[in-house]
């Protein structure tokens, strides 16, 4: 018998089957399901025995275990990353994301609960800081501000040639004190203090505490500083050598600049010595 022949051989067998212009019938619906059958399926579900089930439970907690090794090695290695130089505040912040990702994954709710409130404490922490660092700024620059203010003042009642090189020479020991009222407590204000090294009547060097006024004064009654004030002495500063029409035809020290004040100065006390 030929292919051709075995075919044509199927398809009558074919057609005499399905002989006729009617379609096959359909098959019959199946039978509906009784409870107490639905009841025998539940009841034909695994049940694991207490020895089994521990096997089980230790299964999954050994691959957990594997898994939580995994991520671990892998926050290490985002962590080095994070922290290698040259990382951008951008990838160190994806980085800290994907790695805030893989401990989570793991955690159990006890965790989860204690990370976030511990975040939340280190947010508050930082903001703290961050506000602390903006006032301790804020106070740094009052502070500076308010002593240059009454020194330059009490050195312009004093009459100095340049108040500047005055707040130069007392700036460094002045400070903001609080001031106290009559009961002893503090009221609130401050005010400027400066501390002079000097010597008494019977030549012992003694430190004064004195308002910018009063450390103006005493700056002014020691020979090495009058020539930073006009004197009423003819010649200038404070009968020295240095000054307006002072000797030598020196400039005035109002005119001066830092360096040639300070290089005057030395000259002044070369000529002294």
């Amino acid at each position: 018998m030929s292919l051709k022949e075995w075919f044509l051989l199927r398809a009558d067998a074919f057609e005499s089957v399905y002989d006729g212009d009617d379609d096959p019938p359909a098959p019959p619906e199946p039978p509906p399901v009784k409870e107490e059958d639905k009841d025998k399926e539940k009841d034909t579900k695994v049940k694991l025995t207490p020895e089994q089930q521990a096997w089980v439970n230790s299964k999954l907690a050994e691959e957990r275990r594997k898994g939580q090794q995994k991520a671990e090695q892998l926050i290490t290695q985002l962590e080095t990353e994070k922290n290698r130089v040259g990382t951008t505040a951008a990838e160190k912040a994806q980085l800290e994301e994907r790695i805030e990702q893989l401990k989570n994954e793991y955690a159990t709710k006890d965790e989860l609960k204690s990370r976030e409130v511990n975040k939340r404490i280190k947010e508050l922490e930082d903001e703290k800081k961050k506000l602390e660092a903006e006032g301790s700024t804020w106070k740094q620059r009052y502070d500076r501000d308010r002593k240059r203010i009454d020194l330059t003042q009490a050195a312009a009642e004093q009459k100095a040639y340049n108040p500047r090189q005055v707040v130069n020479e007392l700036f460094t020991n002045s400070r903001l004190v609080e001031v106290t009222g009559e009961d002893g407590k503090p009221t609130g204000e401050f005010e400027t203090r400066v501390k002079i090294q000097t010597v008494d009547k019977e030549g012992k060097p003694v430190t004064l505490d004195l308002d910018p006024v009063g450390a103006v004064k005493q700056l002014k009654e020691m020979s090495e500083y009058a020539n930073l004030f006009i004197s009423p002495a003819q010649g200038g500063l404070g009968g020295g050598n240095l000054g307006k029409g002072g000797a030598g035809g020196s400039k005035p020290v109002h005119e001066m600049s830092t360096e040639e004040y300070m290089a005057a100065r030395r000259k002044a006390r070369a000529g002294k010595s």
